[in-house]
């Protein structure tokens, strides 16, 4: 999963969640790569099994970041069990397998809930280069990558960034295109309970590095000419700089600030002058109303 971080340089900042319990987390090939001894003790340490509450928490939490954010990334094993609930709210499928055979009950199960396969990629591992996808005569893209092997950098291989691009075409599709700004802030009005707040929807624009996105996130915020009050939430992805500009700005104008955390599927209180609203609160985003 840690090769999809290509995508940045196509202006598309992904969420990546490993939904398998198989003890490998997101980052897990990147830790590989740093110290592979102590990868593997924690890897063993954190495998475990699908349970009921398991599973309905993934369920919950996929659906979540799939409402909110840009882009997100779930890497649900090898198992087909319970898949078909974890990813009925997913868009997109990305399949891989060293035998393509070996596919048809995970295409079934897609075609059950509704969800389109992007790509069929098979992984070859004893082959010298890859088969750059192209698509099918039903437009799934379909190739080969060589050589996944635990902990080896596989971002410039050129499967992998075909992927990246053509999941970069679909986010920008989504958003309909450049914004003219390299970060965007949108104010509403929302309410908790009898409750005003001000809800923010914050994200990434035109590519830039974070020397011109705080300038912009500074002089949008500024734009929005806030009045403040009790609670601001802000809803969306944003790099440390730029977090740091919205909490400076923010801070001065309302008792506390809640940023969202998309596995917990809500507000966490980040900073607060307010006893109603102390650090470390939860507020659910259900809770939250337009």
């Amino acid at each position: 999963m840690g090769a999809m971080l290509d995508l940045f340089r196509l202006r598309v900042y992904p969420y990546f969640r490993s939904a398998a319990p198989d003890g490998e987390w997101a980052r897990y090939q990147e830790s590989v790569r740093a110290d592979p001894e102590l990868a593997e003790e924690a890897r063993r340490a954190y495998k475990g099994t699908f349970t009921g509450d398991y599973v309905a928490r993934l369920e919950k939490e996929v659906a979540h970041c799939g409402a909110c954010l840009p882009l997100t990334f779930v890497d649900v094993g090898g198992k087909l069990k319970y898949n078909d609930r974890i990813c009925r709210t997913a868009s997109h499928a990305i399949l891989l397998a060293a035998n393509p055979d070996d596919l048809e009950e995970w295409r079934a199960m897609f075609a059950s809930i509704e969800v389109e396969i992007l790509a069929e990629i098979r992984s070859d591992y004893h082959g010298r280069c890859d088969t750059v996808p192209v698509p099918d005569a039903e437009g799934v893209l379909r190739g080969t990558v060589h050589r996944l092997e635990r902990g080896e950098d596989v971002s410039s291989r050129p499967t992998i960034l075909k992927l990246a691009e053509e999941i970069g075409v679909l986010c920008k599709q989504e958003r309909g295109g450049d914004m003219g700004t390299t970060y965007s802030i949108v104010s509403s009005t929302r309410r908790l309970g009898n409750q005003e707040s001000t809800h923010l929807d914050v994200t990434f624009g035109e590519e830039a590095t974070n020397d011109r996105i705080v300038r912009d996130a500074s002089n949008g915020l500024e734009e929005l000419k806030l009045a403040g009050g009790k609670l601001a939430l802000i809803y969306g992805p944003a790099s440390l700089p730029v977090m740091v500009v919205l909490a400076h700005g923010l801070c001065h104008l309302y008792g506390a600030v809640g940023v969202f955390d998309p596995k917990m599927a809500s507000y966490v209180i980040s900073s607060s002058h307010d006893p109603d609203y102390p650090l470390g609160m939860l507020i659910p985003h259900e809770k939250i109303l337009e």
